[in-house]
């Protein structure tokens, strides 16, 4: 049986300014501008995320916070536990509806031993309760077969038009590159938009209705 599901719980407040990224892309929009896509690491909700089957860390640190959070950690690791296999399923939680253009991965350092990076991974969207199972056998809304040179970090397109209203995204490592017992990761980026027409107070400070 594979670990029971680890929130992404934090023990000090995290402080994300993020409203000038979004003020910045409304902006571009409403004036007509060439407009790029944002970072949305800054507007994830990391205790509503969380992961399956990793090796929980000794300290009383969020788990997500390095990977996916809003700023990395150049040391950051999560693995899948080594006495289960080498499957992850985690699930990436917005504070409001955004629109997701690509996903980045990062595993080429810090490999833990007998280790390997993510091979295949199945997107799904909106499934904040899916298991093993379900992932196992529900169609992804897109499969990444990712290849050795894409783990440095290079954003992988998406096909944006499945992902124009999404409130949360679920990946699912099915496998990694060398069939090894770990798989690793060091970062994940997601990259975007915020909706038209969102209203700016619903980007808040995650921690705003949570007791520290």
């Amino acid at each position: 049986f594979k670990r029971q599901r680890l929130p992404g719980c934090q023990t000090s407040p995290i402080n994300i300014n993020h409203k000038p990224i979004i003020q910045q892309y409304l902006f571009q929009q409403s004036h007509g501008l060439n407009m790029s896509y944002v970072d949305l690491n800054s507007i994830i909700d990391i205790r509503q995320s969380s992961a399956s089957n990793i090796l929980a860390p000794s300290s009383s640190k969020s788990v997500l916070e390095p990977i996916i959070g809003p700023s990395g950690d150049s040391g950051a690791v999560l693995s899948s536990d080594p006495d289960v296999d080498a499957q992850i399923l985690i699930s990436v939680a917005f504070q409001s509806a955004v629109k997701v253009f690509s996903i980045a991965f990062k595993a080429d350092t810090n490999s833990p031993q007998n280790a390997s990076g993510p091979a295949k991974v199945h997107v799904f969207v909106d499934r904040p309760s899916l298991d093993f199972s379900e992932a196992s056998s529900t169609t992804p809304v897109q499969t990444l077969n990712l290849s050795e040179q894409q783990l440095s970090g290079n954003p992988i397109p998406l096909r944006f038009v499945k992902f124009q209203n999404v409130h949360s995204i679920q990946l699912f490592v099915e496998d990694n590159h060398d069939q090894e017992d770990v798989t690793f990761i060091n970062r994940i980026v997601f990259q975007g938009a915020p909706l038209q027409g969102m209203n700016m107070g619903d980007f808040k400070d995650q921690n705003a209705d949570h007791d520290h």
